[in-house]
């Protein structure tokens, strides 16, 4: 990203360290009135916490649309784009077992279809 993002990794505790890749913040800050364009890590799974601004993104070949506020992304092996102005992120790396553990339990207790709710629009 350009000089209007920064991100700051932190590593977690050792015992997570096995499920969890890290904790990372971002913020964006366009400093041109242009958006600040960057693509996502698409190496391992996360869930994004948005708490301030707007960002857009899309599947690889598609327009950009609005993501929501608190989103789950990957693993795969395509980098999505994604835009914003100005945004503060967090989010939270998972390695593939811990990610699917994850989903394995939101889908059993109910909870998965509020973060799937663009599935259907995307095979």
């Amino acid at each position: 990203m350009s000089e209007s993002s920064r991100t700051r990794f932190i590593a977690p505790h050792p015992r997570l360290q096995p499920y969890l890749s890290a904790y990372y913040f971002t913020e964006i800050d366009s400093v041109d009135g242009e958006p600040v364009r960057d693509l996502m890590n698409p190496e391992w799974a996360s869930i994004r916490f948005r708490w301030a601004g707007d960002t857009m993104g899309c599947f690889v070949g598609e327009e950009e649309y609005p993501i929501p506020p608190l989103h789950f992304v990957g693993p795969t092996s395509l980098a999505g784009p994604f835009s914003a102005y100005h945004s503060r992120i967090a989010s939270i790396g998972f390695y593939r077992l811990a990610g699917a553990c994850l989903l394995m339990n939101l889908q059993q207790t109910g909870r998965i279809g509020l973060m799937m709710a663009h599935k259907s629009k995307h095979p």
